[in-house]
């Protein structure tokens, strides 16, 4: 499964045996229409609380960390099933033995016990102006879903501070993350308050 498709589809041109699917194509195979409904109602999709549309405010300030290797894709494999009267065993587990000597990966992508990680070496579209950068996410969250906060540039004032190798948990404890908070929520001409921050 992966947020990149095209990562996807190199692999299963060189290895045939392997299949890309979605995490939907998963659930699906896993039986788990539930959870898929349970997603795409009122608890998660429809929720008013829970969505990615900008929210009600004239600024935003999004601070995260960039460019540590962060998990983008895995590779499953089937494992055998041993179905219990009250236990359903899942149908695929991570494949964290395979090892591909002559896998030719993209640009910016390592892999590592089943996992596949974007490096800073990644080159991505930039939603603030278009242009290629090389980066990666924080080490939870991709770079391509950091960058969904400038999906809301037409609604409200977007700003974003990057911080160089900082790891998504650990920011909370980055004195630079706290200096770049405190500035702005101090600034008189922001005239903000905390409902109008978002940060990852």
């Amino acid at each position: 499964t992966s947020q990149e498709p095209n990562i996807a589809s190199t692999i299963a041109k060189q290895v045939p045996e392997y299949q890309p699917l979605t995490v939907f194509d998963l659930l699906t195979i896993e039986k788990l229409n539930s959870h898929m409904a349970l997603w795409a109602g009122n608890s998660y999709e429809r929720n008013e609380y829970v969505q990615t549309r900008a929210p009600p405010v004239r600024n935003v300030l999004a601070i995260h960390g960039v460019n540590r290797p962060t998990e983008v894709q895995q590779m499953y494999r089937r494992r055998p099933r041993i179905r219990g009267r009250d236990v359903m065993q899942p149908r695929y587990e991570v494949d964290s033995k395979t090892t591909f000597e002559n896998l030719t990966l993209q640009p910016g992508i390592k892999y590592k016990a089943g996992i596949f990680y974007e490096t800073k070496d990644r080159p991505q579209i930039s939603l603030e102006d278009g242009e290629v950068v090389y980066k990666s996410g924080d080490g939870v969250v991709p770079y391509a879903s950091l960058q969904h906060v400038l999906t809301w540039k037409d609604s409200c004032n977007v700003k974003i501070k990057e911080l160089e190798g900082v790891e998504h948990r650990e920011m909370l404890n980055n004195q630079d993350f706290h200096s770049i908070l405190l500035e702005y929520c101090t600034t008189p001409k922001a005239n903000l308050c905390s409902s109008q921050i978002q940060y990852a």
